[in-house]
C-alpha cells in the first residue's frame, strides 16, 4: 500500500489560503518581495571580490558617512570638523537618494516599490542629518560659530569636487539657519546671514535650472498637503484690506513716521535739503541717532545694516579729510572712503 505525500506549499501560498483580507495579503506579499530583494541584494554583494570594484563603492560611501555621523557628536571634536563631517553624511545621502530614484517611473513595479520604500528612508535620513547640523550650529558658542560655520560655507559655495547640484543638499539647512542668524545681536553673525542670503540666491537659480528633475526625485517625498488655489492678488489683498488699514496697524504698533523736511518745505526730488531733520519739526520725545566722524571702513557698512533691519533713521556726520582731498588746481580726489559715504546716502 502507498501513501501519497501530499505537495509541498510554498509561503506566498500559505499566505494566499488563510483567511486574510486581500488588502493585508498584498501587503505581507510586498513585505515579502521587499524583503526577498534586498537579501539578494546583500547576498550579491557579499559575493563581489574585494577591491575597488564599483559596486562595493556606494557601500563604502555610505559606511563612510554613517562614521562620519558618528565621530560628529563624539565629545571633544572640534565644531568646524563635526560641521564638515556632517555636511559629508548629508550629501551622500543626497547624491545616493538621485542615484535611487532617477529613471524610476520606467522600473518594473517590484523594482519601483523597492525603490520607493528606499528611497522614502533616505529622504528622512537626508531631513534629520539637516536637524542634527541646524542642531549643532544653535547650540555651539557664538565664538566657535562663526569660525566654523565660514568654514562650511567656503565649502558649499566652492568646493572643487561637488557640483551645483550637490549644493542644493543644504539648501534647507540655510533657508532654516538664516532666520536665526539675521536675528541676531552679533556683528560677526549678521555678516554671515547676509552671506548665507546670498548664497541661498544662488541656490535658487541652481533648483530653477534642474527644476523638472528635482521634482521628478524628491517631489513625491516633498508633498504639501495645500492645494494651491492661485487666486488673483487683487482679489486677496481687497479681502484683507477689508479687515485691516494701514493707519490702524500703525496706531497700534504706536509708529510715529519720520519728519525729515522743514515745516512749509517741498523738496523735489534729488534736493539735498529735504534729507535734513529740523528741531522744530520732531514731535516730542523723538530721540536722534547721531553717528560722527565718519565714514568708517569697516563699522559704518555694519551699522547701517541694523539701522536698515529695524527701519531706524539716523543722522551720519563726515569728515571731508575721511572722504578724499582736492588737488592743486581745487579739483576733488575722491578717496577710498567715498564709496562707503555713497552707501549712506542711498540708505
Amino acid at each position: 500500500m502507498t501513501t501519497k505525500t501530499p505537495p509541498r506549499r510554498r509561503p506566498i501560498d500559505l499566505l494566499r489560503s488563510t483567511c486574510l483580507p486581500q488588502s493585508t495579503s498584498l501587503l505581507l506579499s510586498t513585505c515579502l518581495l521587499l524583503g526577498t530583494s534586498l537579501l539578494l541584494a546583500g547576498l550579491l554583494a557579499a559575493c563581489q571580490p574585494r577591491g575597488d570594484s564599483p559596486a562595493a563603492a556606494p557601500a563604502a560611501a555610505s559606511a563612510g558617512a554613517a562614521a562620519s555621523a558618528s565621530a560628529a557628536s563624539a565629545p571633544g571634536v572640534p565644531l568646524a570638523t563635526q560641521l564638515n563631517q556632517r555636511a559629508d553624511a548629508m550629501l551622500v545621502a543626497h547624491r545616493q537618494m538621485i542615484v535611487l530614484m532617477a529613471g524610476e517611473r520606467s522600473l518594473p513595479a517590484a523594482e519601483r516599490r523597492a525603490a520607493g520604500a528606499v528611497g522614502q528612508l533616505l529622504f528622512h535620513d537626508l531631513q534629520q542629518r539637516s536637524e542634527a547640523l541646524l542642531d549643532a550650529v544653535t547650540r555651539a558658542a557664538e565664538a566657535n560659530q562663526i569660525a566654523a560655520l565660514e568654514t562650511l560655507l567656503d565649502r558649499i559655495e566652492g568646493e572643487p569636487g561637488w557640483f551645483d547640484a550637490d549644493r542644493l543638499a543644504f539648501q534647507d539647512f540655510l533657508i532654516r539657519w538664516q532666520p536665526q542668524a539675521a536675528a541676531s545681536q552679533s556683528l560677526g553673525v549678521l555678516k554671515l546671514a547676509r552671506r548665507i542670503g546670498d548664497d541661498l540666491a544662488a541656490l535658487s537659480e541652481i533648483e530653477k535650472a534642474y527644476d523638472r528633475e528635482l521634482k521628478d526625485i524628491f517631489g513625491r517625498f516633498a508633498k504639501r498637503g495645500i492645494e494651491l488655489k492661485r487666486e488673483k492678488w487683487s482679489d486677496y489683498l481687497a479681502k484683507l484690506q477689508a479687515l485691516y488699514s494701514r493707519e490702524q496697524i500703525l496706531k497700534d504698533y504706536g509708529t510715529i513716521l519720520p519728519y525729515t523736511q522743514a515745516p512749509g518745505q517741498k523738496a523735489g526730488a534729488g534736493d539735498a535739503d529735504g534729507r535734513e531733520i529740523y528741531g522744530s519739526s520732531l514731535p516730542p520725545k523723538t530721540v536722534v541717532l547721531t553717528f560722527d566722524d565718519g565714514p568708517h571702513g569697516r563699522y559704518t557698512d555694519e551699522i547701517l545694516e541694523i539701522l536698515a533691519r529695524y527701519q531706524a533713521p539716523a543722522i551720519f556726520f563726515q569728515l571731508g579729510s575721511n572722504l578724499g582731498s582736492t588737488d592743486a588746481e581745487g579739483k576733488a580726489r575722491p578717496g577710498a572712503l567715498s564709496a562707503v559715504a555713497k552707501r549712506v546716502l542711498q540708505a
